[in-house]
């Protein structure tokens, strides 16, 4: 992975976790991911939702998008449950690396609401 996508990955699942070693825990859903633009994403994993590992407190490599604020791209139309409605569906087993290039061409809401 490259240094960007690393600090970004790391990022990520503070802002979804707290922690910068997993990502989330099932039984606690982790909070929208707020992008710089105003959208944003639900993004899940753990033992009951569509991620790998299919298990809690675990390093993943796909996750589950659910309900972007925005037209996704093209490229995650195989992973929606209904492509025809594609800011109202999940997106399974998406690898992570697809959903941190989006957050990173787009940027992540810093923690403190800022635009920076």
């Amino acid at each position: 992975m490259n240094e960007v996508i690393t600090s970004t990955l790391e990022q990520f699942i503070r802002h979804v976790s707290g922690t910068p070693h997993i990502l989330h825990h099932s039984r606690h859903p982790a909070p929208k991911v707020e992008l710089i633009d105003g959208t944003s994403m639900s993004v899940q994993a753990g033992a009951y939702l569509y991620c790998t590992p299919r298990r809690d407190y675990a390093e993943f490599t796909h996750v589950e998008v659910g309900f972007p604020s925005f037209d996704p791209p093209e490229e995650w139309m195989e992973y929606a449950e209904d492509s025809d409605s594609p800011q109202d569906t999940v997106y399974g087993y998406i690898p992570i690396e697809m959903v941190l290039d989006y957050i990173n061409s787009v940027g992540i809401k810093p923690e403190d609401g800022s635009d920076d």
